[in-house]
């Protein structure tokens, strides 16, 4: 968004604004309205009247109503008397406005009367300093007179609630003030849909817990970095310029929910308790380097069309970014989470980098660690993507199909440290692939061995499965870039996950076990070798046994001495064994036909026995070379 379609945006919001203000209606009559059974549109909570008495909820009489925000201001808090229409007149807090009376704290701007303005940011179109005096001294004895006083819910044994105490903040709502009165002061202040004139840069400023600005609009910059003690609410509040929102205060939550800032926001460095800028829309860039939050950091279905950095954060709960937008490049380099990391079903349109690609010339590489939960299903990635130094724990339930669903449109850098989180692949796409780290072959297969199977075997067949799955899934990975033998490694990590399911077929756990001793699952030339020679000297052993048993007296004359020449038997039993496995280049030491000095022809018993079992070996050598033929190509990548 260029910066023309930026100012067109702003300029409709703020509108949308304004027409919101006033459907509210805060003219002096509206902040009186009741509904039919006498409920405030407006309302002071926990305050009452009767006989021109205010009392509190907990102590009020019988026939008292409820106070209004028209109340309030009427209200005199040092004389503990309300003033009646004439004296706020007098006193100039009540003035008229085409026709309709206006206390001075919400008497409206050109742009909340729904005109054109005169000036820009002009405050009560261009007041005169008197005016803005007399506002200024009547919004100073209404925090002066505010309490850090909040309302609670108090539970009986009979299971029955009742609100107990009363509100003692400075009621702000609808009001359109100077933002540089707030400076530097205690504030207990509830405002909803509030217009903050100016810029507000309240450096020492402390805000009591429950204190907030709701649906509020800053059309000046803001820059708050006091401290606060609880729950502290700027939700769905507009800031028009840059907002600099760094208290310093491990008690404070921060609600920024629903807000909408169309300059930069920078929370850099805050110390906070939480913060939540869930569903927010950030038009410019989001700073977040060094944040300390002791909880969650909340940024679920949030839109960020510039850059967004949590470098060096620290995060002591939940990171949840579930379904936010991220149209530019996201860095979180060095970020710590010790909960989970939520980030399913986001759209990455940038880059993407937990942990740096580059550490500066004698810098400490910066490794992102996150230490529970991570989840990143059906997110999407389409700009380059890095994980090159991320730290997780060796919990596969932590990590197992973290990425499911998940589409990564350009290639992914995979850490070093996370070689064993194999099963946070399953159910992904890698469509131009990933660098996976290099390490050497052994080590890998240790590694994948000890870090990855075994801790899935003993988790049960969820983790094997998701195992089997984040393997087959790396393994069209590595195809993608010719990584012939890491492609056959994790080939080898899938049958080995499936083969520990308890659910797997007996056969084909069976049939497993066996490629892996004949050829460790087709990496191994010299295991395949090994192999075939087993099946050579059994065969040879098995033939010899089997003719000792059918005809013994085909052993008539054999001996032990070394010099002796090879009995006709043993040799027709090498001829016959090598022809089977060999072939054209099997071992020949007579010319004649094997066996042919026993008789073979004249027994129908031994020579079908013979038969069988000769085409048994054959197709077993068959398929032992094949498998030979095959390791060696894979193991030297012959085309």
């Amino acid at each position: 968004m260029d910066i023309e379609q930026l100012d067109r945006v702003r300029k409709d919001r703020i509108a949308r604004w304004y027409g919101e203000w006033r459907g509210a209606d805060y003219s002096w009559e509206g902040l009186g309205k009741r509904s039919a059974d006498g409920i405030p549109r407006h309302q002071w909570l926990g305050h009452y009247h009767k006989d021109g008495i205010v009392h509190r909820q907990g102590d009020v009489p019988k026939g008292a109503v409820a106070c209004s925000l028209q109340d309030y201001w009427r209200f005199d808090h040092v004389r503990q008397k309300f003033r009646s229409d004439d004296e706020l007149r007098s006193a100039g807090l009540l003035i008229s406005h085409v026709g309709t009376p206006f206390h001075i704290a919400h008497f409206p701007n050109a742009e909340a009367s729904g005109l054109a303005p005169q000036i820009a940011h002009s405050f009560k179109n261009n007041w005169s300093s008197s005016e803005t005096a007399r506002l200024q001294e009547e919004v100073e004895r209404k925090l002066e007179a505010s309490s850090s006083d909040r309302m609670g819910v108090e539970e009986h044994e009979d299971g029955s609630r009742h609100l107990v105490g009363f509100d003692g903040r400075a009621q702000l709502s609808g009001s359109i003030l100077q933002a540089k009165w707030f400076a530097d002061r205690e504030l207990d202040i509830y405002a909803r849909n509030c217009l903050l004139v100016g810029p507000a840069v309240w450096l020492q400023s402390h805000m009591g817990g429950g204190s907030g600005f709701l649906s509020s609009l800053f059309d000046g910059k803001l820059h708050w970095s006091g401290t606060a003690n609880g729950s502290i609410s700027f939700s769905g509040s507009i800031f028009c310029d840059e907002a600099s929102i760094t208290p310093h205060d491990p008690e404070c939550a921060l609600d920024l929910h629903g807000c909408e800032f169309f300059e930069r926001a920078d929370f850099h460095s805050a110390n906070l308790h939480s913060i939540s800028i869930a569903m927010g829309v950030f038009h410019s860039r989001v700073s977040v380097w060094r944040l300390r939050v002791q909880q969650n950091f909340e940024a679920y279905w949030a839109r960020f069309d510039d850059v967004f950095r949590a470098d060096q954060a620290k995060i002591g709960g939940s990171f949840n970014s579930i379904r936010s937008t991220f149209a530019e490049r996201f860095e979180a380099d060095g970020i710590v989470v010790q909960g989970s990391f939520e980030a399913q079903d986001c759209r990455f349109c940038g880059s993407f980098s937990l942990g740096d690609d580059i550490a500066p010339k004698g810098a400490e590489v910066r490794r992102a660690r996150l230490e529970g939960k991570v989840n990143f299903s059906s997110s999407e990635f389409h700009g380059k993507c890095s994980f090159k130094n991320v730290e997780l724990t060796d919990d596969p339930a932590n990590f197992q199909e973290a990425f499911s669903g998940a589409i990564f449109k350009k290639r992914a850098l995979w850490s070093d440290q996370c070689v064993h989180a194999v099963a946070a692949f399953g159910g992904a796409r890698l469509e131009d692939g990933i660098d996976y780290p290099s390490l050497v072959e052994s080590e890998e297969e240790k590694v994948f061995f000890e870090k990855a199977l075994e801790p899935a075997s003993q988790s049960g067949d969820t983790a094997l499965l998701a195992l089997e799955s984040g393997a087959r899934t790396l393994q069209t990975a590595a195809e993608i870039r010719g990584d012939v033998l890491r492609k056959h490694r994790l080939h080898k990590l899938a049958l080995m996950a499936r083969q520990r399911q308890s659910r797997a077929p007996f056969a084909e756990k069976l049939l497993a076990k066996a490629y892996g001793w004949c050829s460790d699952y087709g990496l191994s030339p010299l295991r395949a070798g090994r192999s075939l020679l087993t099946l050579f000297v059994v065969s040879v052993c098995f033939f010899l046994l089997s003719i000792g048993v059918m005809a013994p007296a085909a052993w008539e004359g054999v001996g032990l001495s070394l010099g002796a020449p090879v009995h006709p038997t043993i040799a027709s039993v090498l001829e016959f064994s090598s022809g089977n496995m060999f072939g054209p280049i099997a071992i020949s030491t007579f010319d004649a036909e094997p066996f042919s000095h026993l008789g073979v022809g004249d027994s129908f018993r031994l020579r079908a026995w013979l038969g069988a079992w000769g085409v048994l070996q054959q197709v077993i050598a068959v398929a032992f070379w094949f498998q030979l033929i095959l390791t060696i190509r894979r193991r030297f990548q012959i085309a």
